[in-house]
């Protein structure tokens, strides 16, 4: 019974490793984004903030600097709107 399953088992492994690795950086940028400096320089890169903490959040979104640029992340943000909804508008319409 083990001998029969024991493909499907480790190919099953194989992939939540696989997953791991990959969304292991998406996990440290959201829970560093949620961290003041104090932790980020005293904690584990991999420990949970003790708090949300959205003014990072907010210092990106109004006053980060991209280039010569200080305006935040503000004006690029409908950018990418009218870069990404279009499209996927299409696909999903294409498949109906």
């Amino acid at each position: 019974m083990l001998s029969k399953n024991l493909p499907r088992i480790l190919i099953y492994g194989v992939l939540l490793i696989a997953a791991a690795f990959f969304l292991a950086p998406l996990y440290v940028m959201l829970a560093t984004s949620f961290k003041d400096a104090e932790q980020i320089r005293s904690g584990n890169l991999l420990s949970l903030p003790h708090g949300l903490n959205f003014e990072s959040w907010t210092l990106a979104w109004s006053t980060a600097c991209t280039g010569v640029d200080c305006r935040g992340l503000r004006p690029y943000f409908m950018n990418s709107v009218m870069m990404a909804v279009p499209p996927a508008a299409i696909t999903l319409s294409d498949t109906t």
